[in-house]
């Protein structure tokens, strides 16, 4: 199998234990592709493609809490990523709490606010 070989050469690969924990799934090994996901993070666990990945596959699972813990995660790794509000916030609004989806919607209108405003700055230098 490919992707077991690019692990062998490469064992701090992230993307190919995402592949192979999206095998796992497609096999309906759950179990397999969790614990995958998990040696992705402890190789490195600022990962936010790992933890939107992962908090995806918790939120397919029905394991709720575990999903808001890595979308939220996602947010404090990268606060400036504005799809990570916006994640966050889809994930509130698809479980009704049509509050907090509001509140991390209106966080990342923040952050392009202020990436706006950068650039306008910034345009006045050059």
């Amino acid at each position: 199998m490919e992707t077991k070989r690019s692990i062998e050469l490469d064992p701090r690969k992230i993307e190919a234990y995402l592949q192979l924990a999206n095998l796992y799934i497609l096999k309906r090994d759950f179990a397999l592709a969790e614990n995958t996901f998990k040696v992705a993070l402890r190789i490195d666990e600022k990962s936010t493609k790992v933890r939107y990945v992962l908090g995806e596959f918790y939120r397919r699972s029905g394991k709720i809490e575990l999903a808001e813990a890595e979308f939220v995660e996602v947010t404090k790794i990268d606060p400036k990523d504005v799809g990570a509000w916006m994640t966050l916030g889809n994930f509130y609004a698809s479980l009704n709490r049509l509050e907090d989806a509001e509140k991390q919607f209106m966080k990342g209108l923040r952050w392009i606010q202020k990436e706006s405003n950068l650039i306008s700055i910034w345009g006045t230098f050059t």
